[in-house]
């Protein structure tokens, strides 16, 4: 029999999602509450939620099972899945032992690599000059790219006085009432 090799487990990558509805569902399955996506409190609660928890990377490996709190006494708060981050669950996970199984382990998020750039002397043919200095172009009037003016005059509107309104009022008769 062969030997199995180990697969190395990558790690996994914060999901970056625009869809409101999707935002809502990840953060229902992570902190476990009652969301509705009809109500816009709710809506607004899991777009904060996921901007300053999710996307900060808060709140993203430890999930704590659904119905299971932790009343930690030195603080006094209780936590739930909704409120707990994942600096506190390992610190909760390493006072007590005990803790680690009202958690689900989502796995490490992998760490983004970044570029490295390296400093690549310029090529050069043989027989060409390298240390020659650019002299900085004057900048004069007659370079300068100029916008002309308009061959027309602006429209103004000439103002007339304000003439007096003849006033008319109509007598209305008052209509007789009828008595039957």
């Amino acid at each position: 029999m062969g030997r199995k090799k180990a697969v190395k487990e990558e790690g996994r990558k914060l999901l970056q999602l625009t869809d409101p509805i999707a935002i809502l569902n990840l953060c229902k399955s992570i902190t476990f509450l009652d969301l509705k996506s009809d109500c816009p409190m709710d809506m607004q609660y899991a777009k904060t939620w996921y901007n300053n928890h999710y996307l900060t990377g808060k709140h993203v490996r430890y999930v704590m099972k659904q119905g299971e709190s932790i009343h930690h006494y030195k603080d006094g708060v209780v936590y739930r899945a909704h409120n707990i981050t994942d600096a506190k669950a390992e610190q909760l996970m390493s006072e007590n032992p005990g803790y680690k199984n009202l958690f689900i382990d989502l796995g490490p998020i992998e760490e983004e690599k970044e570029e490295t750039t390296e400093e690549v002397e310029p090529i050069t043919e043989p027989g060409l000059e390298t240390d020659l200095e650019v002299e900085p172009e004057e900048n004069s009037d007659s370079n300068l790219d100029q916008t002309p003016e308009p061959d027309t005059k602006p429209v103004t509107e000439e103002v007339i006085p304000d003439q007096e309104k003849e006033k008319t009022t109509e007598e209305v008769e008052p209509e007789p009432e009828n008595k039957e």
